[in-house]
């Protein structure tokens, strides 16, 4: 069984997915040898899956070359791009996205891949995907939106790129924050002057009554 560890963080506080050089290449081995069980075309899906899983965008290449299906759907109903989308593995996503692999499906929970990438703070991964035409503005789990995921971890190039891709800036999520309020609870300053320069309605209140000022006063005490 492969186990993949979300809840390990980095400096900045992204999760990464923890895999050792080890599992990584036993994983890697399993996969080639063709041995993980079912039908041939079966075994093959599940090799995608899991070079996607491990960001090895020579194997997810090689299985897509040889047949495996682009759309393969895991337990979750999670794609080899949403895994590699989740992974920051812009190489394997651009594979993928060349064999046609659907840019836009969601498991089932709501994530679609550009919306992981953007909660992890994958940048390059949001900015490639919008420019293969990934779905950037429909909200996803818990009502997020790419815009607002970018605007939680402060990547100013991502929320640049969706502001110019004309998304919903006042979109609120399932607590009825906006992006700019969800960046203002963050503090990630340069996202807020981005959105507010960008016409971001500052006088939204969420479902709790608190506006933009509350907000920041939240995150100013959370520093204490």
């Amino acid at each position: 069984m492969i186990v993949v560890n979300f809840s390990r963080r980095n400096k900045k506080g992204v999760d990464q997915m923890e895999i050792s050089s080890g599992i990584r290449r036993a994983v890697t081995g399993i996969a080639n040898q063709g041995i993980l069980g079912g039908s041939a075309q079966g075994r093959l899906n599940e090799q995608l899956l899991t070079a996607a899983k491990l960001g090895c965008r020579e194997c997810v290449s090689k299985y897509l070359d040889q047949g495996a299906d682009k759309n393969v759907l895991d337990s979750n109903r999670r794609t080899p791009v949403m895994w590699a989308a989740a992974g920051g593995c812009d190489g394997s996503v651009s594979h993928l996205q060349e064999a046609g692999a659907d840019l836009n499906r969601v498991d089932l929970w709501g994530w679609s891949s550009i919306l992981v990438a953007a909660v992890r703070g994958h940048t390059d991964c949001v900015l490639s995907l919008i420019d293969w035409g990934a779905d950037h503005d429909t909200p996803g789990y818990l009502g997020l939106t790419p815009l607002m995921a970018s605007a939680r971890e402060g990547c100013t190039k991502g929320v640049d790129k969706l502001l110019g891709a004309g998304v919903n800036i006042d979109s609120t999520d399932h607590n009825g924050r906006t992006a700019l309020m969800i960046a203002a609870l963050n503090g990630k300053e340069e996202c807020v002057r981005q959105l507010v320069n960008a016409g971001a309605d500052i006088n939204i209140k969420d479902i709790n009554g608190n506006g933009l000022a509350a907000l920041m006063d939240q995150h100013l005490e959370s520093k204490w």
